[in-house]
């Protein structure tokens, strides 16, 4: 069960980190814009 788990973090730490990778070398205004402000909208969810 741990394994699982883990495999899951591994793999949601790889989306993210490409996610931020990718849209930063061809997007930069998007990436600018989603990733590197400090811009969301509040929500209960996020507390």
């Amino acid at each position: 069960m741990e394994v699982i788990a883990l495999k899951f973090v591994y793999l949601a730490n790889v989306f993210v980190a490409g996610w931020i990778s990718i849209s930063s070398m061809f997007y930069p205004k998007i990436a600018h814009h989603s990733v590197f402000t400090n811009d969301f909208a509040y929500s209960e969810s996020f507390r």
